[in-house]
């Protein structure tokens, strides 16, 4: 039955495409290459050495389902699978028409966000146009889903079509079919071919390009890494080959090609992507064990006082953690050497910095360089930091670049809690004046969040509202004398205005952040009410893990804790470093309500802030000697 159905697919595109060259009008290809007998070497390799431009796509957002990235890719628009309810429909081709399509229109309208299913053969048949289907004309495949209009129709190929949708046949006689599809392509016409998406298991696609001004390896701005597009920037690129007016609703970017195709880099890229979530458990498990370990050594070896430094130690570890993420990514070593590097030597590198770096100055340190060295990636892309264990994670399809939710909290609360150590621990006869301690947490706010933030640098909203009111609390708290009415009323502003300012920013130099897309392609305050719906959604569906839910009752009773008992807890410390500490509490629970995966972000805060505590309240004591007496 396969071997029939891919004799007919190769019989109809050969009169098809033959007629291309000779009209006027372009045309574009969207082909589905499974797996199959007869391949030879990697799919890349295979279409890189047919003239392709070569990448991975992206199939959906966090979970899988191959139709899913069906509807994706015809609708142009993608949310995260776990904030969908309710049944996908079985999607199933017959009598040209997708069984089950109602189901999936209306599993669409209560998703929260401006989902259509079928809109880009839909936009193209309201411009006059025709979008056909090759391929089996029964059971189930992912290509009629990307070949169906709005009202789930699905027509077969004719002489004329400007969109084409094929599923070729599997492994070698599906290149052979591209083949033919490659010959008979006309010098305006784009071909877009992907492996077809199999199992339950998210994973980067394989996928190529030839079209005009497409050349080396696939790119967007949806993703800005080079061999890397997501599966909703065909239908953009699509409709803008066909000259079609681009709908709003549709959220991917064109597809371009920048450097030289080089299958074996994007191999590269795509291996490292594919492991960076499966090795963070190790290693926080060797962090966490060699620190417990460190514990028991100390606490054996001095008693108290070796718990004392067993908490300093821990803190410095998490401070530089980050860091060493970011340094194993550069050199990619094997799964095991990058869970001993990070989590032993995030130890040593701790210990090592207790050492030489009297308290409570210690923690700027690890605060000041790594922050820097994220900067520093960040100005150049952030190739660095999205392979880093405590990168965005590209793989999972939520975001691709700049600051990822886990990274934010971090780094939020290491630049809180460094500028409070740092200004703690000038001497006392070179102290800053109250007031100048003020200004700097002001200062280190705005820049850090401007970085962190900015569009063309982290594109991390969450990251201006998360420093925002750590920052202005750290100001608050600062002020001598306490704080007045008035320093109260503009630290509540100061999140909402460093947003308005970032959105001008963003604006000015062409960053293109999420936030910013969303405000001025906005149609009335309904769209932005849906983007607000849909972040809260995304951040309380993750609670219907028993594990998940359990965590975060935890966490947020180390927050309330804190909170209650901060008078104890602060009592006795420098001032700086207590506003630190009250901004970094302020910016777990300001970060924990503006993301869209706020019970992650509060474990992460309450472990950082634990961490905090202890090495505050583990000031080093002299030791004391007794006194030998004569006699």
């Amino acid at each position: 039955m396969r071997m029939r159905a891919a004799g007919a697919l190769a019989c109809a595109i050969a009169p098809l495409w033959l007629a291309a060259p000779a009209q006027a009008r372009p045309q574009a290809v969207i082909a589905f290459l499974p797996h199959g007998p007869g391949e030879t070497r990697p799919l890349l390799e295979e279409l890189a050495a047919r003239g392709m431009a070569v990448g991975m796509t992206s199939p959906a957002v966090g979970g899988f389902k191959v139709r899913q990235m069906g509807l994706d890719m015809s609708q142009g628009a993608r949310i995260p699978t776990r904030l969908y309810s309710g049944p996908i429909g079985p999607l199933r081709l017959r009598r040209g028409h997708l069984i089950g399509w109602a189901v999936a229109l209306r599993r669409a309208a209560k998703a929260p966000g401006d989902l259509k299913p079928g809109l880009l053969a839909s936009t193209i048949e309201r411009a006059g146009g025709r979008v056909g289907f090759g391929g089996k004309r029964r059971g189930y495949s992912i290509a009629p889903i990307v070949a169906a209009n709005q009202r789930g129709g699905v027509s077969p190929l004719q002489t004329g079509d400007r969109l084409r949708v094929f599923e070729l046949a599997p492994g070698a006689a599906g290149l052979q079919q591209l083949d033919r599809l490659l010959a008979a392509r006309g010098r305006d016409d784009f071909v877009y071919v992907v492996r077809a998406p199999y199992g339950t298991k998210l994973r980067l696609l394989p996928s190529a390009v030839a079209a005009p001004g497409i050349e080396g390896q696939l790119r967007s701005a949806t993703t800005r890494r080079t061999g890397l597009i997501a599966a909703t920037d065909v239908a953009p690129t699509v409709l803008r080959t066909l000259g079609i007016h681009v709908p709003d609703e549709m959220q991917g970017e064109p597809i371009e090609g920048r450097g030289t195709r080089d299958p074996k880099a994007v191999e590269r890229v795509a291996a490292r992507l594919a492991v960076v979530t499966a090795r963070r458990p190790d290693t926080l498990l060797c962090l966490a064990g060699a620190w417990l370990a460190l514990v028991a050594a100390l606490k054996l070896a001095a008693g108290q006082r070796g718990v004392r430094a067993a908490l300093r130690i821990g803190a410095l570890a998490a401070f530089w953690l980050p860091g060493l993420s970011l340094f194993t990514a550069a050199i990619d070593p094997s799964r095991i050497a990058e869970a001993v590097v990070v989590g032993v030597g995030a130890i040593a590198l701790g210990a090592l910095t207790d050492a030489l770096v009297r308290w409570p100055a210690g923690l700027a340190l690890p605060a000041a360089l790594v922050f820097v060295a994220h900067a520093l990636d960040l100005a150049r892309g952030s190739p660095v930091i999205a392979a880093s264990m405590a990168g965005p994670n590209p793989a999972g399809g939520a975001r691709f670049f700049g600051i990822g939710n886990e990274l934010e909290m971090l780094l939020s609360i290491t630049v809180l809690v460094g500028t409070g150590a740092a200004l703690a621990g000038w001497p006392p006869a070179r102290s800053p004046a109250p007031q100048r301690a003020s200004v700097a947490f002001a200062v280190v706010a705005i820049v850090a969040g401007a970085i962190m933030g900015a569009g063309r640098l982290g594109a991390d909203v969450g990251a201006v509202i998360t420093l925002g009111a750590g920052g202005a609390a750290a100001v608050v708290t600062s002020l001598p004398g306490g704080p007045s009415r008035r320093a109260i009323a503009l630290a509540i502003a100061a999140p909402v205005v460093a947003l308005a300012a970032l959105i001008v920013i963003d604006v000015v130099t062409g960053g293109g952040a999420h936030l910013t897309r969303s405000v001025l392609n906005a149609h009335g305050s309904g769209d932005l009410v849906d983007v607000i719906r849909r972040r809260v959604t995304g951040s309380l569906s993750t609670l219907g893990n028993p594990a998940w839910t359990l965590a975060f009752t935890v966490a947020l009773a180390a927050i309330v804790w804190l909170a209650a008992r901060r008078r104890r807890l602060l009592d006795g410390l420098p001032r700086p470093l207590a506003a630190g500490l009250v901004g970094a509490w302020f910016a777990t629970v300001a970060g924990t309500i503006s993301n869209d995966s706020g019970p992650l972000m509060l474990i992460i805060g309450a472990i950082s802030l634990l961490l905090t505590i202890g090495y505050a309240r583990s000031r080093p004591r002299p030791v004391t000697r007794p006194v030998r007496q004569l006699g």
